[in-house]
């Protein structure tokens, strides 16, 4: 039972993670930038090792450039470069940092 439990229980997190997830990019479409940041910053700290964080760094990183916040936008996108470089985001990544404006 005690695997089956473990199971249950990741497949939970997984689907709350998700929720979350799926908030902040409701957020994002609709342009509170703030509030999708800080969904899909708690995703990370509430459940981690979710297949999809690349993506929520992806919109973090997209919320931070839409606000302007260049420097905050670039990390976002570095960190999704150095911590999931197989991500199908690494390319469009790459592009959003020659893209930004120098400072």
């Amino acid at each position: 039972y005690r695997e089956k439990a473990i199971q249950k229980k990741n497949e939970c997190l997984g689907k709350l993670a998700r929720n979350l997830y799926e908030i902040g990019k409701y957020y994002f479409d609709s342009g509170v930038y703030q509030s999708a940041i800080k969904r899909l910053q708690s995703m990370f700290d509430l459940y981690p090792d979710q297949p999809y964080y690349d993506h929520a760094i992806f919109l973090i990183g997209e919320s931070y450039l839409r606000e302007q916040n260049f420097k905050k936008a670039a990390e976002a996108y570095n960190y999704l470069l150095e911590h999931y470089p197989k991500s199908l985001l690494v390319k469009e990544s790459r592009q959003r940092l020659k893209d930004l404006p120098k400072s």
